[in-house]
């Protein structure tokens, strides 16, 4: 829930709703299941695609990846890939020119 303290400092409501924790421990049981996933991020920044690691903080580890939109998923991907991309997206949304000296 929204109001809930039991969260990590600095977590968005989306990413502690409950659909979000199921689609995230869905992709787990998938993990554990199949052994490896496949990273979905448009740019992976790993040498490989292939995800093994279920920790969500570790840099290859398991995240889910969402669609531009913020809301619909995309599907699994790697804790870096997933950053990078976020990163980008919210540079670009900024509308900041660069510095010129």
């Amino acid at each position: 829930m929204s109001w809930a303290k039991s969260r990590p400092a600095g977590t968005q409501a989306k990413y502690r709703s409950a659909e979000h924790r199921e689609y995230r421990e869905s992709l787990v049981r998938d993990l554990e299941r199949d052994g490896f996933l496949t990273c979905t991020a448009d740019e992976c920044v790993m040498p490989t695609r292939i995800i093994t690691n279920p920790n969500g903080r570790a840099r290859d580890g398991l995240h889910a990846g969402h669609e531009d939109d913020g809301i619909t998923y995309r599907g699994p991907q790697h804790f870096a890939c997933n950053v990078k991309d976020g990163a980008k997206r919210g540079r670009a949304r900024q509308g900041v020119t660069r510095l010129r000296w």
